[in-house]
């Protein structure tokens, strides 16, 4: 209750106990007083009720009237305090939404705030980060990608900022994917103050992310890249080899003595010879080439930067490793070789299409030719390049 509250309300009892005791008074007085019946007594007697009514309606009003006032004044702060407090609830929890934790930082970028939960996502107390910029913070944690870089121009510049993501690896090993957003202050002049913003712990996000990812460009059963990825990765070839005259070679890998596993053995075993690529062409080919399962018993290999004659290399020690290769299922054993249809990757290239289809057709004539072989296509047919039986 303020002071002008405190005056009216003690104005208003004064002049009610002012009143209340000018009637109490004069009753005391006509009690003891003597009777005087005359006509003037009569009517003075009369004029004083009136006053003294009169001035207790007065002195009644002027005390409920006040209280009545303050009541409501009362009534209306109590709502305006409730309702400060849902709005400042709501923020809170539409905050806990969308942020695991606050942090601010100072007009030379170092951190001035950090909330206590980063300690339990982090690893890491926010004391022992107050004080850091957020390259001290993280050290050698960065990555000098365009995304950091980005980053920094960012806040060079005094740029809000969203959804800037990057690894942190916690004390204890953890790897984690934090998520942060940043919005710049600054004071009635326009000088720049620092930052306040939102932080969130996005590795199971991420994850999921990556796990769909990676579920879309493989192959379900030999966990190889799947037809898709691999023409994706075959049209940034045909890209750089009209970009910068570079040569690459698709290779098509088609099995052979497949069908009769699958007809004798059934197509579990037949499943079983394909789970067996990945390990039986280990070593073949360099890391960063690209092997592919396009569907059913054939495989897509694309070697980039690569010329033709070393491509028949690595193809004779894939047709090798086949030679090796035995299936041994209940009581059974197969052999599976496979013939190769190689096709230059250049610049006269159309698309990813184009350049399966002449791998497709040398590796027919590989097959037309008794199969374990490896061919070349060129225009008008393709060349045998070697045997095997």
């Amino acid at each position: 209750m303020n002071n002008r509250n405190v005056f009216l309300l003690s104005a208003a009892v004064l002049a009610s106990v002012f009143s209340l005791t000018a009637a109490w008074e004069f009753a005391i007085e006509e009690a003891v007083a003597p009777r005087v019946l005359d006509h003037h007594r009569e009517e003075m007697v009369q004029e004083r009720w009136e006053y003294v009514v009169t001035s207790t309606v007065f002195a009644a009003l002027a005390l409920i009237l006040p209280t009545l006032w303050l009541a409501r004044m009362t009534r209306e702060r109590e709502r305006g305090q409730q309702a400060l407090e849902e709005s400042e609830q709501r923020f809170r929890d539409f905050a806990g939404i969308a942020a695991d934790w606050f942090w601010e930082m100072g007009p030379d970028l170092r951190f001035t705030f950090i909330s206590e939960r980063l300690e339990a996502i982090a690893g890491v107390a926010p004391h022992q980060i107050v004080g850091l910029t957020r390259e001290e913070f993280l050290s050698d944690q960065i990555e000098d990608g365009d995304a950091w870089r980005r980053h920094r121009r960012d806040l060079e510049a005094h740029r809000a900022f969203s959804g800037f993501e990057y690894p942190w690896r916690r004390p204890d090993g953890k790897l984690r994917v934090l998520r942060v957003s940043g919005k710049p202050l600054f004071d009635g002049e326009g000088r720049f103050r620092g930052y306040r913003g939102i932080g969130s712990d996005v590795t199971a996000a991420r994850r999921m992310v990556n796990r769909i990812a990676h579920q879309a460009a493989h192959d379900p059963l030999t966990g190889l890249l799947n037809r898709r990825e691999f023409e994706r990765r075959l049209e940034h070839a045909i890209a750089s080899a009209r970009r910068h005259g570079a040569r690459h070679v698709v290779c098509y890998l088609d099995l052979d003595q497949f069908k009769t596993v699958n007809d004798t053995a059934g197509h579990a075993a037949g499943d079983a010879v394909l789970k067996e690529i990945r390990g039986l062409l280990d070593g073949k080919f360099r890391e960063r080439d690209t092997l592919a399962r396009l569907g059913g018993d054939e495989f897509g290999l694309l070697l980039e930067n690569c010329v033709v004659d070393e491509a028949l290399e690595k193809c004779e020690g894939i047709i090798s490793a086949f030679r090796d290769f035995r299936l041994r299922w209940n009581g059974h054993t197969f052999r599976v070789g496979v013939s190769i249809g190689l096709a230059p990757v250049g610049a006269d290239a159309e698309d990813a299409s184009d350049v399966l289809r002449r791998a497709d057709v040398a590796c027919y004539a590989a097959k037309e030719l008794g199969r374990n072989r490896v061919d070349v296509y060129r225009e008008r047919g393709a060349r045998t390049s070697s045997a095997s039986h």
